[in-house]
């Protein structure tokens, strides 16, 4: 966006944050242009398409000092301990926490907080033994100012799609084609960003 308005200054934009259900209906019925996020498995309608921009994985977080961080070979059993601030229910990172936990005798559910806000995350985490799953590179910031930091538990099989929609009828603009080229050049970065949290990890 700021790459954006520097070349479009006249620009007015507007950054709508919801459920993906709402999104999806605004996006349907040209009240929204683009919706970008997890991309879901399947399309969940026939008149909008998907574009995957990068691979996104999930790890699970805790604040800085949190007991369970510098721990190896964590176990579910272990998470389960704690309690948990989590996004909506019928998203695809809810449902990576749900499968953590998939078959087993816990009371995980009971200490949930349901938030997609990181802003509130964020403060649940840093005030509290709360644990979150969540993308690394939304908190990119937060483990290099050692205020969060990632728990030893395998979550290699939390890799999701992170693309944009739109409906399958939609000419864009000069304006809006720009926004998705710098769209694409900044999931080029994120793929730099997983290179370099690799090599340091």
């Amino acid at each position: 966006i700021n790459e954006l308005t520097r070349d479009r200054n006249e620009l007015d934009i507007s950054v709508i944050d919801g459920p993906y259900d709402d999104l999806l209906h605004g996006l349907r019925f040209g009240h929204l242009d683009i919706l970008i996020g997890a991309l879901r498995s399947s399309v969940p309608v026939d008149d909008v398409i998907q574009h995957e921009l990068f691979e996104d994985a999930l790890v699970i977080v805790g604040r800085a000092g949190h007991p369970l961080i510098g721990r190896k070979n964590l176990s579910a059993d272990n998470l389960a301990g704690y309690p948990w601030v989590v996004p909506r229910a019928d998203t695809p990172t809810r449902a990576y926490f749900e499968a953590l936990f998939d078959g087993k005798k816990s009371n995980v559910s009971t200490h949930v907080v349901e938030s997609s806000s990181l802003v509130l995350i964020r403060g649940l985490l840093l005030g509290s033994d709360r644990l979150t799953i969540i993308s690394k590179h939304q908190i990119r910031h937060e483990l290099e100012q050692n205020l969060l930091g990632i728990l030893g538990f395998d979550t290699s099989n939390t890799s999701r799609p992170i693309g944009v929609t739109v409906r399958k009828d939609w000419q864009p603009t000069a304006t809006q084609s720009r926004l998705m080229e710098l769209l694409i050049s900044a999931s080029n970065m994120v793929h730099d960003d997983q290179r370099s949290y690799s090599k340091i990890e």
